[in-house]
């Protein structure tokens, strides 16, 4: 078994295991919400390397068992399972529970707690390595020459802060007055919305360190779509917060208000 397939498979027991456990604490049906975890990731994982396959058809034309066969002819588009993934698990739990979007937290969880293990995985593997560099810490990677930025050891490290940062949240996003709707309440998606905006922070951050994988005409698209990320969180961040809630409320007093002096 490749390197990087076994540490993926233990970051995927990571990420099951916290899943669950985030299920359960929130009494929900853990077993139901794992069974909607699979078959998000299954579609999600069938459509990213349906995806691969049409952006590298060159390599693929003419040879159908080769769109099957992952073992001799590898290859994902990972930023489509990122996208596909949560947004197939909402719409699936949709009608199994009450907030789709507390979900979509757990997901935000366990995917960052897994996701130190996978990166890792890519740098013991030699894959998606980084730029050339002159710095001291440089990578030397098989095969490489010249010293490399280690952008999957970059991407672990900030992701295991952001694990860390996501599981205090959980316990603590409900008391920032910011963010409740009203006194003491607040609406579930504080995690999620914090995953987008500080994933899309790490994109962005990790693209100037490393080849563009994402390219159309030779013009690199990850700094695009890690703006886009980082913009759906803050968007999705504000919707769920209180602070909409209180404009809507003061625009409202300001309405009353004016039709009051004008009668």
């Amino acid at each position: 078994m490749p390197i990087s397939a076994f540490f993926s498979f233990f970051a995927l027991l990571i990420a099951i295991f916290l899943f669950w456990r985030r299920s359960s604490e929130e009494h929900f049906d853990e077993f139901r919400l794992l069974d909607h975890f699979f078959s998000s990731l299954l579609l999600s994982l069938i459509l990213a390397r349906f995806t691969y396959i049409l952006l590298h058809l060159t390599d693929f034309a003419g040879n159908f068992i080769n769109w099957i066969d992952v073992f001799s002819q590898p290859g994902i588009n990972f930023v489509v399972v990122a996208a596909l993934w949560p947004l197939i698990l909402f719409f699936l739990t949709r009608k199994e529970a009450n907030n789709s979007i507390e979900i979509l937290d757990f997901w935000a969880q366990a995917i960052t707690g897994a996701l130190p293990l996978f990166f890792l995985g890519w740098l013991l593997a030699g894959s998606h390595i980084g730029l050339p560099t002159g710095i001291n810490f440089g990578w030397h990677f098989k095969g490489v020459f010249e010293a490399r930025h280690p952008t999957q050891l970059y991407a672990a490290l900030l992701y295991l802060l952001l694990f860390r940062f996501l599981w205090k949240s959980e316990y603590r996003y409900r008391t920032f007055s910011w963010y409740q709707q009203s006194r003491g309440t607040a609406l579930s998606g504080f995690v999620f919305s914090s995953y987008l905006i500080f994933s899309g922070l790490i994109w962005l951050l990790l693209s100037f360190f490393k080849p563009a994988e994402i390219v159309i005409n030779s013009f690199s698209l990850e700094p695009i779509l890690a703006l886009a990320t980082l913009l759906t969180g803050a968007i999705f961040l504000l919707a769920r917060s209180g602070l909409t809630k209180a404009k809507s409320k003061h625009q409202s007093n300001n309405f009353e208000s004016t039709k009051t002096s004008k009668s």
